[in-house]
């Protein structure tokens, strides 16, 4: 089972984030910064190498600054290679890494076809 939450630490700070609600991490400069669903955000010096190794598989890496919970999604912006957050956050795709996220959101969306249909 996978764990449910981030424990991060932001200088004097320690904060237990439920991973479900977090859309996504974007760095500038050695500043990581996570973005909840409630448009909340919290920064703290963190590279996003270390947090991708600590994150479970629905989190996918779009660029070289971003990590985004494939679960919060909104939708795919196809001809501006974009995604679309549930928080309304625009981000953009690393071309390298378009086809991968079409097909987790593919895949993503046969799972919950799948759940759907055994209620």
């Amino acid at each position: 089972m996978e764990n449910s939450y981030l424990i991060l630490k932001c200088s004097q700070t320690i904060l237990k984030l439920e991973l479900k609600k977090i859309t996504h991490f974007l760095v500038n400069d050695y500043l990581l910064t996570v973005f909840c669903l409630n448009g909340n955000s919290h920064s703290c010096c963190s590279s996003l190498k270390s947090m991708e190794d600590k994150l479970p598989e629905n989190f996918f890496k779009i660029n070289r600054n971003c990590i985004v919970n494939v679960n919060l999604i909104y939708s795919l912006q196809v001809k501006k290679r974009e995604i679309i957050m549930q928080n309304d956050f625009r981000l953009k795709v690393a071309k390298s890494k378009w086809t991968e996220i079409k097909k987790k959101m593919i895949l993503l969306n046969q799972l919950n076809n799948g759940l759907e249909n055994t209620n």
